[in-house]
């Protein structure tokens, strides 16, 4: 079960956040799409249920997992795709979405790191470029 609470949405993702600010936005961005691709599917139907969801929607959301792992294990010129300890975060939490209301506040997580990881990463481009001007 996935709690929706305030420091889920807050400070945990933003923790998550500047410990994933290696890894390329791009890469960052492609799960959390995969993620809402799915998340359509599950809105289209207006009689969603726990049963539907675990067998028509879950398996989806799992194979994410896989996704990940293949980006973790490939290399680019800055080293690997994904980085392993945003594997194993994602897979944790991957494994805990187990209901509708697991996998909407997990979406919910998700989307904060992104915005946290936008803004720490642009902040860290202009104060890098702020100390190059100097």
């Amino acid at each position: 079960m996935i709690e929706l609470t305030e420091s889920y949405v807050t400070a945990d993702a933003e923790s998550k956040a500047k410990e994933f600010i290696k890894i390329d936005k791009n890469q960052i961005r492609k799960f959390y799409d995969d993620f809402k691709l799915i998340e359509r599917k599950l809105d289209e139907n207006q009689n969603a249920n726990n049963d539907w969801f675990k067998k028509e929607i879950l398996p989806h959301i799992k194979f994410v997992k896989s996704k990940i792992a293949y980006s973790a294990g490939r290399k680019s010129a800055n080293g690997y795709l994904v980085t392993p300890v945003f594997k194993e975060y994602m897979d944790k939490q991957i494994s805990a979405i187990n209901t509708i209301s697991d996998f909407k506040v997990f979406l919910m997580h998700y989307q904060a790191i992104i915005a946290y990881y936008t803004y720490h990463s642009e902040f860290k481009d202009k104060a890098q470029q702020s100390k190059g001007s100097k």
